[in-house]
């Protein structure tokens, strides 16, 4: 059975609405996300699950709330893999 639902690959949080790394994770961990950052010159991003675990064609940028956007995507299933 093929997989219509998508699952969060990563999410953005904006440094304009988080002013340090520690309000990032504040909020990942009150929302149930895992916190392993990656920080560039605008955002914090936490990768939920490596990219390869998800059909290349299916990726969307959504936003969660303000300042807060996930990357979600369809999981292959086991005969994509």
């Amino acid at each position: 059975m093929k997989s219509r639902y998508t699952q969060t690959q990563t999410l953005i949080l904006s440094k304009k609405r988080f002013l340090s790394q520690d309000d990032a994770v504040r909020w990942i961990h009150e929302h149930g996300y895992m916190d392993i950052p990656d920080e560039t010159s605008t955002s914090f991003r936490f990768r939920q699950r490596d990219p390869d675990f998800f059909k290349s064609n299916s990726f969307r940028t959504i936003e969660l709330a303000e300042g807060v956007k996930a990357v979600t995507a369809i999981p292959r299933t086991r005969k994509e893999k």
